[in-house]
């Protein structure tokens, strides 16, 4: 599925590939860096994406 230019999947297979894959050689200051700077913002970019398809959102509460 095409999810347009904001929304990264080749990166993210990427990393999903090297966490699952090359645990041992990750970088974790750069996984840090992922979670707390750029997921955010993809989160933002997949709700445009629901939203411009009328895909219903759900919330989910993480504070636990």
């Amino acid at each position: 599925a095409d999810l347009g230019p904001s929304v990264p999947l080749l990166a993210m297979a990427g990393m999903r590939n090297r966490v699952s894959h090359d645990y041992e050689g990750v970088d974790w200051s750069i996984v840090e860096a992922v979670v707390f700077e750029d997921v955010p913002e993809l989160v933002e970019e997949l709700g445009a994406v629901m939203d411009a398809h009328a895909i219903e959102r759900v919330e989910i509460d993480l504070s636990e």
